[in-house]
This record gives structure tokens, sequence and C-alpha cells, in this order.
């Protein structure tokens, strides 16, 4: 071969080896003491409930919404993670209604406008205030990795095309907080492209996500099973580390029994809905003032 064409050769293998190793991103936690962030979900749901007594069967259209709008800072971290951090809601509420009945519950947590510490240790996430008004029961739904960024983690560098399933044991521990105990839970994960997102290069990730459990038993309400399937586009910053954003939709089923009263039959209950869940969020930004 001559020596021109040699250099040629080799010049454009180096040229296919760059493009490679550019095409290959991480998809891993990269959150450092003192990350900030600002994040906005929503959710919302339509469907049915169905209650099952003495033969009987009723169903009842329903829908539900709720928003959080947070911001945090985070005072300690490791291994991407965070360990520690500050955090500031500025709106957590929720609606459940079953227009039919003339049923209609909003949920208003106590905890916006305060400021809350939140510390994981031992595997577990606790929540602390300093401030007036603060009911233990929200501090108590409170956690540390509760967006995105943990479990879609992929276990190496990955390129536009790749899967993967990430680690089972994370995506459980993930889906059991705010009070779930699950039981089975998946995620599978591809790279579907790298592009810019509101100035920010991001992976655009599909996924594919369900999970089994229970919820925890709450003062009008008994423990239920709970199943729910959720896909859809997940945003991962390649500039930060984390998700930014995400559009989801899928299935939430929920099931439980209400023992019988006195010369009344015992009831079962079953509701089915396709939900929606929205988020977004500004990385390095977080405002802390202004508490009640």
């Amino acid at each position: 071969m001559p020596r021109t064409a040699l250099a040629a050769a080799l010049l454009l293998h180096s040229a296919f080896a760059a493009a490679e190793d550019a095409a290959s991103v991480e998809i891993r936690p990269g959150v450092k003491t003192g990350s900030k962030i600002t994040r906005t979900t929503e959710t919302r749901g339509k469907g049915t409930i169905t209650r099952e007594s003495d033969g009987a069967s009723t169903d009842f259209e329903c829908t539900m919404s709720g928003v959080e709008e947070l911001a945090e800072e985070v005072l300690e971290a490791k291994d991407g993670r965070a360990l520690k951090a500050k955090r500031r809601y500025e709106r957590k509420e929720s609606v459940f209604e079953v227009p039919s009945v003339g049923r209609k519950e909003e949920k208003a947590s106590s905890l916006p406008g305060r400021v809350l510490t939140l510390e994981r240790k031992d595997g577990r996430t606790r929540a602390t205030s300093l401030e007036k008004n603060v009911e233990p029961r929200d501090l108590a739904s409170e956690t540390l990795d509760d967006e995105w960024d943990v479990p879609v983690a992929a276990p190496g560098p990955v390129a536009v095309g790749d899967t993967w399933k990430p680690d089972g044991a994370a995506v459980k521990a993930w889906a059991s907080a705010r009070g779930r105990t699950v039981e089975e839970a998946s995620l599978e994960c591809k790279l579907a492209e790298i592009a810019p997102l509101e100035g920010r290069s991001c992976a655009r990730l599909e996924i594919e996500f369900a999970a089994k459990g229970t919820t925890k038993p709450g003062e009008r309400q008994p423990e239920q099973r709970v199943a729910w399937t959720l896909k859809g586009n997940v945003w991962w910053s390649l500039d930060d580390a984390r998700v930014v954003a995400f559009d989801l939709k899928g299935k939430l089923t929920l099931e439980w029994e209400i023992e019988a009263a006195a010369g009344k039959p015992a009831e079962k209950w079953r509701s089915s809905m396709k939900i929606g869940l929205e988020g977004k969020s500004a990385p390095g930004e977080a405002e802390f003032s202004d508490t009640k």
C-alpha cells in the first residue's frame, strides 16, 4: 500500500475510533456537595373505581392530579449520590375526585415554605425541620433520590441504540419510597438519541417500568395492593449527570377490602387509572428565602 494511502487509512480509522468514543456516554449519577436543583413534577390520572358487595358491582369515574415544586441543595455527597441535603417546597398538593358522588379530597402538605434537612443513613432517609407547624407524617414520606437519577444508571458507557437493565436492588429500593412495600420491580432503558434540551446536551432515554407491592395504611384507608407501569422518555443531562426532564404514561391499579360492619356485607374495591407523569428540573438553581 502506498505510504499516502496507508496514512489516509490510519487517519480514517482514528476518526472512526474517535467518533465511537465520543458516542459513548456515562449514565451515572454525578451529584456533588454543593449541587443545586429546582424541580417541578406533575401527576395526573383518570379511570374507574369499582365496588363489589353482596354480589353487586358498581363503577364510579374518578380523577387525580398532583404537583410538587421544590428547591434542593446537596450538603454532602458520596459516589455521585446525595447523603445529606436541604429542601424547600414551593408547592406540594394533590386532588382526588369522584364527581358522580360529589367526593373531592384535596391534600395540602404542611411542608411548603419550610426548609427541611434530609439525611440518609443505613439505607434510610430521615427528614427534619426546625420550623413550626410541620406535620411528622409529612416528614416521614420524604426521601432522597426520589427522582429518576439513580434507577436509570447504566452499568458502563453506552451508545445510541444500547439497552440495559439497571441494578435490580437499586430499582426496587427506589420504587419502595414514600411508604410503599415493593415485592417486584423491573426497569428497562434504551439510549434513543443524543440531543439538546433547553441548551443542555442530553441523552434521551426510552424506559419501561413495572412494579407491584402494597401501600402503607393511613388514617382513612386500609393497606392496598398496588401495581403500576410507566413508559416514555427520560432526559439525562450529560453536563450535570442527572435527569432534567421526563414524560411518562402508564397504568395504576389499587385493590383493597373493607371488613363487614354489623349488619352489612364486606366490600371489595378496585381502582384502575391511566396515569401521566411530567417533570422538569433546572440544575444549578435553588432558592430558600421567604420561609414561613
